[in-house]
């Protein structure tokens, strides 16, 4: 990809957030098996499948390979990313 279109790497657990980012034409995510891992209502959690813990730690590798990280500072998977792969932050 082009040095002024840098590839944009999605680690999210919403598939409403993916749905609403997919319009970025460089956007890349690993496909999810869970196609939700919260409820319709917020913070309302479902019982996580190895398959989701799989994914998320796929997520966390991939997110901490990155360049730069977008998110928020208060996320522990968001931190441990960073530390993971020593990259840029910016919080949101």
């Amino acid at each position: 990809m082009a040095k002024d279109h840098p590839t944009v790497f999605l680690a999210s657990d919403s598939t409403f957030v993916e749905k609403d980012l997919r319009a970025i034409s460089n956007l890349v995510s690993l496909p999810k098996s869970s196609p939700e891992r919260w409820g319709k209502r917020r913070g309302a959690r479902r019982t996580l499948s190895v398959a989701d813990l799989e994914e998320a730690a796929a997520d966390m590798v991939l997110l901490s390979r990155c360049h730069t990280v977008i998110g928020q500072s208060a996320s522990s998977f968001v931190v441990f990313a960073i530390k993971m792969g020593n990259a840029n932050f910016v919080a949101v």
